[in-house]
């Protein structure tokens, strides 16, 4: 009895244990947060004296630029030094006039590294037209391309995990209703442009906000700093004078909050949740089982993406209110 109690107790405290492990105090920006008006005055700055031939990035709200403060100390004591200077420009996956941006922005600003929205698991699918650029760009400017973006079965895991059965069941019903609604008809290119809109951007977001709130912090917070980190703390950018991230535009805001309120309290292991280690044949193959499931969860959620900018009054009616 005494020990069936005791396994018992062991249990819970193992559940507790891989609870708070799954949590993170990944700060989010306020509701309200104006990041064009944080980092506006350092943009203007730094193009208008370096690069004024992209002011009209800086205009239409898809190129900022973040500088290493003045007050900077290092942290660390193995010489590491943050980049100078970070350019971030915002596109739309599907852009050719993305693409075109990328190839002016390295051009002009001429980095020591390419950050690229991508992880290597995500090697294996076609890049967008703007993650093609920017790898033929950094090539012609000699800068290294580094894959910034978190191992998407990690991203895919911890989002899966912040749900409880009962709301994991409803997503996959709202995925599957989404994947059998009738054809949308081609994007335009105006329809792609519409991708990168402020007010697109808002409305997607707070339609999954009001959906699926868990699904914010491992989709979207955690991605952002873990991009904000790529960018400013990891080995590739170190001792660099400029880095070029090129990113989708939903996440310029979550990017620039996480660089101008960085407090150096999370690692990049905590950001992938201790899993940077060998895997057995067993965790392998179930990894390469999730591979599948998240590839077909992200066409799904692709699809209702593309409802939300085209058919609005589908995606409304396809997800719980």
């Amino acid at each position: 009895m005494l020990a069936g109690a005791a396994t018992q107790q062991q249990q819970q405290q193992q559940q507790q244990q891989q609870q708070q492990q799954q949590v993170l105090d990944v700060p989010l920006p306020p509701q309200g947060y104006d990041y064009k008006a944080e980092i506006l005055d350092e943009t203007v700055d730094v193009v208008s004296q370096q690069c004024p031939q992209l002011m009209d990035l800086v205009e239409q709200g898809n190129l900022v630029v973040y500088r290493r403060p003045a007050s900077y100390k290092e942290r660390r004591v193995d010489g590491y030094r943050e980049p100078e200077l970070v350019f971030m420009l915002g596109t739309a996956h599907v852009s050719q006039a993305s693409a075109a941006e990328v190839s002016r922005v390295v051009e002009a600003v001429q980095p020591q590294c390419v950050v690229v929205e991508l992880c290597k698991n995500q090697l294996g699918v076609l890049p967008g037209a703007e993650f093609r650029a920017a790898a033929r760009a950094a090539d012609a400017a000699g800068a290294s391309l580094v894959l910034g973006d978190r191992p998407i079965e990690i991203t895919l895991e911890r989002a899966w995990n912040a749900l409880p059965w009962q709301r994991r069941l409803r997503l996959l019903g709202d995925l599957l209703l989404a994947s059998l609604a009738p054809k949308a008809e081609e994007l335009t290119a105006e329809d792609v442009e519409r991708f990168r809109s402020d007010d697109t951007i808002s409305q997607f977001f707070d339609q999954l906000s009001s959906s699926y709130p868990e699904l914010i912090a491992p989709l979207i917070a955690e991605r952002d700093l873990y991009l904000a980190w790529s960018m400013k703390r990891s080995k590739a950018v170190n001792g660099s004078r400029a880095v070029v991230g090129v990113v989708g535009k939903g996440h310029l805001r979550g990017l620039v909050y996480a660089l101008k309120h960085d407090q150096g309290s999370l690692r990049f292991a905590d950001l992938v949740g201790g899993k940077n280690r060998k895997k057995s044949k067993a965790e392998a193959a179930a990894a390469l089982g999730r591979r599948v499931l998240v590839e077909v969860a992200i066409g799904a959620g692709l699809y209702a993406a593309w409802l939300a900018v085209t058919q609005p009054e589908a995606i409304s009616s396809l997800l719980p209110h």
